[in-house]
């Protein structure tokens, strides 16, 4: 789908994203054209970033199957912008924090005070 395809309430939501501190709920049934002002949306929030300030955006749902067909519709859309999209389940985002610590800090029971690290001794 082009960008010209869009209806007026889909542009209107395109737009919506350079205004600051704005949030946006869209609802629509299926096939309404929600998966794809998303992706127009995301698009258009890359291009207006500056190089010095690139942006990213996370596309966060609840299925497989629904990374499966962000995915299916993305390369006409935000081709060129891949590298900074991240299209995940909510499971697989948590999963990616628990295998990197260092995003999140030593995993500790809770009250339990936190230990003081180790030096490495010198080889």
């Amino acid at each position: 789908m082009r960008r010209e395809d869009l209806d007026c309430r889909q542009r209107e939501v395109v737009a919506a994203v350079h205004e600051r501190h704005s949030r946006i709920l869209v609802l629509g049934g299926p096939g309404s054209g929600k998966t794809t002002t998303a992706l127009w949306a995301a698009r258009s929030f890359l291009e207006a970033k500056q190089p010095v300030h690139s942006g990213r955006v996370l596309f966060l749902t609840f299925s497989r199957s629904a990374v499966s067909q962000i995915m299916s519709r993305s390369p006409g859309v935000i081709s060129g912008y891949t590298d900074r999209v991240e299209i995940l389940t909510f499971h697989a985002l948590a999963y990616r924090l628990i295998r990197v610590p260092a995003l999140v800090g030593p995993v500790r029971s809770p009250g339990e005070a936190p230990r003081p690290r180790q030096a490495s001794a010198p080889i």
